[in-house]
């Protein structure tokens, strides 16, 4: 606490805390009561001398008590089994499995104080792994033959992770900027490739496990393609670093390799001021993986006879299949674009004689034109008919299961799943009508409310403080925290958590350990609230009355 005349002068200080800030500093006029360290304080200048005050509440601490949440309403990432007929989701930090509409739900890893993300099936459809920190650090937890075992692999934030189709690798990529790939088998980790100006959100591996590809920044505005080839250890870029590539997705056949890409400038005048912006610029387009391959869109001419090669391909298994073979002179060369009109598209990926992509609307940044955030729609472009038909209306991201058919599409805080090499439904289907969005197997839609998610708050609390400190130090703005001993101020406030009762106390306590950083644009919000009562308050108003003189 600080004292001054009303002109500045006279500056005194009256308390002396050297390990937690005086806050909240309130008066009788006589005294002045506040906060530190999770305690009050009493200052009287009668006596210039403060002292801590020893106040006890015997009370239930209600928010910090085990109870219950929807799942809809924590629902994170998701996942679908190799033959597509289970999910892996995980849940406000915890990790579950469950078949699509029949059987029980399992949860995977300690029951609290985890959290758990990135859950998903290697190729097998028995092992599960996901990324756990459960150590304080993340790691990679393998789930296999009902035991647990964590890799001691040094993989930072984890942005993506993705399990190879085939044999028991796994590509992460992280907030290093980094592309990993880790073998399951031999234990061993290789960082495969480091960019100086982004992350490389998007990674997909080709159908045999050969080849990765991911979106990589050359630059800070610039974001392009790549191949790694796993056998060489060698990555090739396979687009041109002059436009913003991303979301790589190769073709079941290994054909192609299909990508989305921010390269169509056809600029759009400004209503209001004389102006041009680009509001879509997005196209899908695809990479011929081998020399003089045409483009499925440009198909070879066919007459009336069935096709002998289309007849011999039907009968050669995937499985039978040789190795993918890319020929990497010229490939940047073999980019062609999808004949569809730009636009803005969030993901795509190929199925059999299609591809399929999620298109979005372009809101207004405010809504209050009518044109408000709303989702996009899922896609798929037929090969043979070169025509876009909708399998839903509504999809704001999916996911492919290994089979190449099951589908699984996210709507807000709900699942569903299709078939994605169907046709697509008529718009006045009668059974679709009567099975309506009950989670049913005809109408696709999952039942999250089988998932039964268990909340230990006081355990919650002390994974989210670490998480946020793991957070500034892996992502401050300077590798040595602005000469802030960031270890120790993590000791220091952790005791603190004990007093913590409710869900905004931990704010503020989050708040105070962010203070010591002493930056600015270093924030908390959000979060599970205990939410106050809706009260409708009152409007003002008057009486009227015609005055005596008209």
């Amino acid at each position: 606490l600080y004292s001054c005349l009303p002109d500045g002068t006279d500056l005194r200080r009256h308390t002396d805390h050297d390990d937690y800030y005086a806050r909240h500093a309130q008066t009788d006029g006589t005294r002045i009561v506040y906060q530190c360290g999770a305690a009050l304080w009493l200052f009287d200048p009668a006596t210039d001398g403060t002292r801590r005050l020893d106040i006890r509440v015997p009370a239930h601490r209600t928010q910090a008590a085990r109870r219950f949440v929807p799942a809809t309403r924590h629902l994170a990432g998701f996942n679908v089994h190799p033959a597509g007929h289970s999910l892996a989701v995980d849940v406000r930090g915890k990790l579950f499995t469950f078949a699509l509409w029949e059987g029980a739900v399992s949860q995977h890893g300690a029951a609290d104080g985890v959290r758990y993300r990135h859950g998903q099936w290697l190729s097998d459809g028995a092992t599960l792994v996901g990324v756990s920190d459960a150590s304080g650090e993340e790691r990679i937890e393998v789930f296999e033959a009902g035991k647990t075992r964590a890799l001691a692999w040094d993989i930072g934030r984890v942005l993506a992770l993705r399990a190879a189709p085939k044999g028991k690798r796994i590509a992460i990529a992280n907030h290093r900027n980094e592309v990993l790939i880790g073998d399951l088998e031999t234990g061993v980790l290789t960082v495969v490739d480091r960019s100086d100006a982004g992350r490389s959100d998007d990674l997909a591996w080709s159908p045999d496990g050969a080849w990765l590809a991911y979106a990589f920044w050359t630059s800070l505005r610039h974001c392009a393609i790549k191949l790694h080839q796993v056998g060489t250890q060698q990555s090739t870029l396979v687009t041109q670093p002059e436009f913003r590539d991303y979301c790589p997705a190769f073709d079941p056949e290994g054909k192609y390799l299909y990508f989305l890409s921010m390269r169509t400038f056809d600029p759009v005048y400004d209503n209001v001021q004389f102006e041009l912006s680009f509001p879509r610029a997005a196209r899908p387009y695809l990479i011929a993986l081998q020399a003089g391959q045409r483009p499925p869109f440009d198909p070879e001419p066919k007459g009336l006879q069935a096709d002998p090669a289309a007849q011999a391909k039907k009968a050669d298994p995937a499985d039978a299949r040789p190795a993918l073979a890319i020929d990497l002179d010229g490939i940047a060369q073999r980019v062609a674009a999808f004949p569809v009109a730009e636009g803005r598209y969030g993901q795509i990926a190929g199925v059999e004689g299609k591809a399929l992509w999620t298109s979005f609307p372009i809101p207004g940044a405010h809504g209050r034109g009518g044109h408000k955030e709303t989702p996009g729609r899922l896609e798929a472009f037929d090969f043979e008919t070169l025509k876009v038909d909708v399998l839903a209306d509504k999809s704001d991201g999916f996911v492919l299961a290994a089979d190449g058919a099951s589908l699984i599409v996210r709507v807000d805080k709900r699942l569903r799943a299709i078939d994605a090499t169907r046709k697509p439904e008529p718009r006045a289907d009668p059974m679709l009508a009567q099975a309506g969005d009950a989670p049913t197997r005809m109408s696709g839609w999952i039942d999250l409310d089988r998932i039964r998610v268990s909340v230990l708050p006081k355990s919650e609390w002390r994974q989210m403080l670490r998480e946020v400190w793991r957070l500034q130090r892996d992502q401050f703005w300077v590798q040595d925290m602005s000469g802030v001993d960031w270890e120790a101020v993590y000791r220091r406030y952790l005791p603190l958590l004990d007093l913590v009762a409710t869900r905004g106390e931990l704010s503020d306590l989050i708040w105070e350990m962010q203070g010591e950083l002493g930056t600015s644009h270093a924030y908390e919000f959000g979060g599970d609230h205990r939410k106050p009562p809706q009260i409708a308050l009152g409007h003002l108003g008057a009486d009227l009355a015609l005055a005596t003189d008209g």
